[in-house]
């Protein structure tokens, strides 16, 4: 019986540590994806700014608008990510201590 339940208790910290590795994974592509719309905004701001002074082009202006909500929806994207993964660490964590309490108790 004891092996049958620490059996239970290490697959459901297996699915956690599983589930917290892919969403780690996802964060990181996340991440790197808002850093790269950050960086194509930052330059285009940079070089409409540094070309045209104040009277930008209006093209230049909706390129800029463009990429700034691109920017915005990619941060968002990361934001979730990021929760996602501190949740799945979360649950992990907990999986983690409830069998070495379950393996302190019986004497694994």
């Amino acid at each position: 019986m004891k092996d049958h339940v620490r059996d239970k208790l290490r697959a459901q910290y297996e699915e956690y540590r599983n589930e917290y590795d892919e969403t780690s994974w996802k964060a990181e592509k996340a991440t790197s994806a808002c850093n790269e719309a950050k960086n194509e905004y930052d330059f285009h701001t940079q070089e409409a700014s540094g070309a045209w002074g104040q009277s930008a082009p209006s093209n230049t202006e909706e390129k800029r608008a463009e990429l700034r909500d691109k920017y915005r929806d990619k941060e968002a994207e990361m934001r979730d990510a990021l929760y996602e993964k501190e949740m799945a660490k979360q649950r992990m964590e907990e999986a983690q201590k409830e069998l070495e309490d379950y393996d302190q108790e019986v004497g694994y």
